[in-house]
């Protein structure tokens, strides 16, 4: 299995917001010599989006407050699965209007305490490594068309 960038580390450890995009830069060095790039201009290729890493994404993965993948998956006391940050601002805004806090998929009355999903965690991160890989192979693939002239736009 291969290391996961920085980025996305960073996006499960650090659990105090909730990532939007696991975003880095690509190496193109290979690809910038093929095309001719001799100018200077570092040109920066950001990774896949939101609805790119959630395509072929098991329910499983997915919050379903936020409807994102859960990079900071937490076990709630109503026994589902939540991302960390939406299921906070869902005890924050019960609190707020003076209601009784309820899960949020059962309605059912919980305890605001929570635990980390790391099994959860581990799943959604190779998805997203593996929806990356794809988006790279798909650039790549792109880029090979456009060089040979083959490359429709649809």
């Amino acid at each position: 299995m291969q290391a996961l960038p920085a980025v996305a580390y960073a996006a499960v450890e650090d659990s105090t917001s909730i990532p939007s995009l696991p975003l880095q830069k690509q190496d193109d060095d290979d690809d910038k010599a093929a095309e001719g790039d001799d100018d200077g201009d570092a040109k920066e290729e950001f990774g896949p989006d939101e609805a790119f890493l959630l395509e072929g994404a098991s329910s499983m993965l997915v919050c379903p407050i936020s409807f994102k993948l859960m990079t900071s998956a937490v076990i709630a006391m109503d026994t589902q699965s939540y991302q960390k940050e939406a299921l906070e601002t869902w005890v924050e805004r019960c609190k707020t209007k003076g209601l009784p806090l309820t899960s949020p998929l059962a309605n059912a009355p919980m305890e605001p305490q929570m635990m980390i999903n790391q099994a959860l965690r581990i799943l959604v991160d190779e998805h997203i490594e593996a929806r990356e890989q794809a988006w790279r192979e798909q650039l790549a693939e792109k880029k090979r068309a456009l060089r040979q002239g083959t490359y429709l736009y649809v």
